[in-house]
């Protein structure tokens, strides 16, 4: 019997602990902001935003560091025709991928940058540029 309870336990453990790891798992997305600063290997919550540059800096999304994957999870970006959706100065070794970037003036803009990756990333309806490299 005592084998019996120590069993169902540790089913029990192990299905709490599974529950535990894939809140966690979900819980590490981002949500994406105006003027976001991305330093760090990053991944969006998947969902359609709608990001305008509000203070007219001309970036929304901006990436200030090297050597980091920003994964956009297929996401949808929108904004007011204004600003630069997604914008990479100086830095290398960045990875770009699953980005959906509308209505912005530069959909993507990588600026004095070597050895960048852009994976699966679509842009559409921007008024100067999608891609500006």
């Amino acid at each position: 019997m005592i084998k019996a309870f120590k069993g169902l336990f540790l089913v029990l453990l192990a299905l709490v602990f599974s529950i535990a790891i894939g809140a966690v798992a979900e819980a590490a997305c981002t949500i994406p902001f105006d003027d976001i600063n991305i330093t760090t290997n990053t991944v969006l919550c998947q969902n359609t935003y709608y990001l305008n540059d509000t203070n007219s800096n001309g970036r929304v999304i901006t990436i200030n560091a090297s050597n980091i994957v920003f994964n956009c999870n297929n996401s949808i970006l929108i904004g007011n025709t204004t600003g630069r959706g997604i914008f990479l100065n100086n830095f290398t070794n960045v990875t770009i991928q699953n980005c959906n970037i509308l209505n912005y003036t530069y959909g993507f803009h990588l600026n004095l940058t070597v050895k960048n990756t852009l994976i699966n990333n679509t842009a559409r309806n921007n008024s100067d540029d999608c891609f500006f490299i």
